[in-house]
């Protein structure tokens, strides 16, 4: 457990897997680990709506150099808990469409999508393809969870 304090005057106590949400900033600051010598803190801003789910952040369809490669969908969660995106999908507007295989997302925690190949990890996943997704004059990409309900949109034009 550690306190919280805010100008120097104690404002709350938090322990591993806790986390404080500052109303007037939308940032969320998570204990995620803590022991005697050290902490492992995360700290994001919610969206400005301040609502808390996995959300595409952003969409990167116009990269240096080969766009297959270079492309990918940046994908945040926002939630207090992890989300499991087993089963989850991600799709353009013609439906080009990526499925996750097992893969957890921590509160906090960001994943890239990336058009090309390579080796998936922790924080990015291969989507395999060899010819670009997203378009560079405008797309949608939406995100649903295992069920088929949308969960997120990103809408954007050139």
């Amino acid at each position: 457990m550690r306190t919280l304090t805010a100008g120097g005057i104690p404002i709350g106590t938090l322990g591993a897997g806790m986390e404080f949400v500052s109303p007037s900033l939308s940032t969320v600051v998570r204990l995620e680990s803590i022991d005697t010598h050290s902490a492992r803190v995360r700290v994001w801003r919610l969206p400005s709506s301040g609502s808390r789910n996995i959300r595409i952040a952003t969409v990167l369809f116009d990269p240096v150099g080969p766009e297959p490669k270079g492309e990918y969908v940046l994908i945040e969660n926002d939630r207090a808990t992890a989300a499991d995106l087993t089963g989850w999908t991600l799709a353009d507007a013609i439906q080009h469409t990526y499925a996750f295989s097992a893969f957890p997302l921590v509160p906090g925690a960001t994943v890239r999508v990336w058009t090309g190949t390579g080796t998936d990890d922790g924080e990015n996943v291969y989507w395999g393809r060899h010819q670009a997704v997203w378009n560079n004059t405008g797309d949608t990409a939406i995100l649903r969870d295992a069920a088929g309900n949308e969960i997120s949109r990103f809408a954007y034009t050139a």
